[in-house]
């Protein structure tokens, strides 16, 4: 069956690849979601829709001012009283692996408060998510790329591991094919970042799902909020790990969900349908 990509703007991971015959073997996976960089700040009660910098789409809400940017692109403070800002961000996601392959992993995901900030230009830089990679049976997924702010650097989320290679470490990890016979991929999910001094413990990233051999399971890529599943005997395969939900833009949103794992055939080995992905995975 046919998967879906992760989420555009949330850095989702994209959904591992099924069984599937010579014309759609390589497609049927799917890319990962692109990131998203958020900043906001506080503005007086008498400065309603007031702006002290440029760049992104600016909109307002609750005393607060928001520059949100799903493109590249640059923040500019015009305001000496503007020293410092809230910040999220979000790294692009893994593509998912190719026949029965694992997840993609979400970006990684990071959310600041208070950083600082002068009069002067900001380079934005917004993570692709990761493409689909080798046009080869049971090849890994894209890696997502980094989004940037300031001091502030979200890796790009790891593949999703193919039937014959493993899955890539990342923002979070790319969940792990099944694993038929030696020599083939490892059947370990891809290791995720860990959380720093500028992010809470569960908003970096986290691994990829394990892969098992009989009955045939794959595994979901790591997510925000939790590891990629590993699915189980007479199960679906493994779910994609949970996001992490902001209200950064004035509304709840929930970022960097992992993708879900792969559906398998038989082969005597046993089969599973298709994992669900974490809110914001494919």
């Amino acid at each position: 069956g046919t998967g879906t990509g992760g989420t555009a703007s949330t850095g989702g991971g994209g959904s591992g690849g099924g069984n599937g015959n010579a014309s759609n073997i390589w497609s049927e996976r799917r890319h990962g979601g692109s990131g998203i960089v958020v900043l906001r700040y506080e503005i007086g009660s008498s400065q309603t829709a007031t702006a002290k910098a440029t760049g992104g789409a600016i909109s307002f809400k609750n005393g607060k001012t928001i520059h949100q940017f799903l493109s590249s692109g640059t923040f500019a403070v015009t305001d000496s009283s503007l020293t410092s800002v809230d910040c999220l961000v979000v790294g692009g996601g893994g593509a998912g692996g190719s026949d029965r392959g694992g997840g993609g992993g979400a970006g990684a995901l990071r959310y600041a408060t208070s950083v600082p900030t002068t009069v002067s230009s900001y380079t934005v830089t917004i993570g692709g998510g990761g493409g689909l990679g080798a046009s080869a049976e049971g090849s890994t997924g894209g890696t997502g790329s980094s989004s940037v702010f300031s001091t502030i650097t979200a890796p790009g989320g790891g593949g999703g591991g193919g039937e014959t290679t493993s899955a890539s470490n990342g923002g979070s990890g790319g969940g792990a094919a099944y694993n038929p016979a030696p020599g083939f991929g490892s059947a370990t999910g891809a290791t995720g970042g860990t959380a720093d001094s500028t992010s809470p413990s569960s908003g970096w990233g986290n691994n990829g799902g394990a892969g098992q051999a009989s009955p045939r399971i794959t595994g979901g890529g790591g997510g925000a909020g939790g590891a990629g599943g590993t699915g189980g005997a007479s199960a679906p395969a493994g779910a994609g790990g949970n996001g992490l939900s902001y209200t950064i833009t004035g509304s709840s949103v929930t970022y960097a969900g992992g993708g879900g794992g792969g559906a398998t055939d038989g082969d005597g080995n046993g089969s599973s349908g298709p994992g669900p992905g974490g809110p914001g995975g494919g």
